[in-house]
């Protein structure tokens, strides 16, 4: 969590908010650059820290192979996913195979398509 005190200066900051910022010898922010790329046609944004949030939507049946927008710095990061049929119920979908750029989701859908929403983060430097 960010501990800011300020009256029109900084007077104390922790370290993790401090990274992004550049701060002068008075304690003024001079400027900062959290968010390093974003793109909401392809789906992702990458922040300063290292942080990457990737989204999208699969239209698929049984199973098929996730390729995300951007690469991962290894497959350890978090995936979540939902599936909706066309009952229009949202259940939770199976996550495997999962590399630094893409994972393979199933259902336990047999006869008909559905629309995988999903949902990763993780680090990307």
């Amino acid at each position: 969590m960010a501990n800011i005190k300020c009256n029109g200066n900084i007077e104390s900051i922790d370290v993790l908010v401090k990274r992004d910022l550049i701060v002068d010898g008075n304690g003024t922010i001079q400027s900062h650059k959290i968010i390093t790329e974003y793109s909401k046609a392809s789906n992702f944004i990458k922040f300063e820290n290292g942080i990457m949030i990737c989204w999208g939507i699969v239209n698929t049946s049984k199973s098929n192979v996730v390729s995300l927008p951007q690469a991962y710095k290894d497959a350890t990061y978090q995936v979540v996913g939902t599936y909706n049929v066309k009952t229009g119920a949202w259940e939770s979908v199976c996550i495997t195979s999962q590399t630094n750029t893409g994972f393979v989701v199933s259902s336990g859908e047999t006869n008909n398509s559905y629309s995988c929403r999903y949902l990763t983060i993780g680090y990307w430097k």
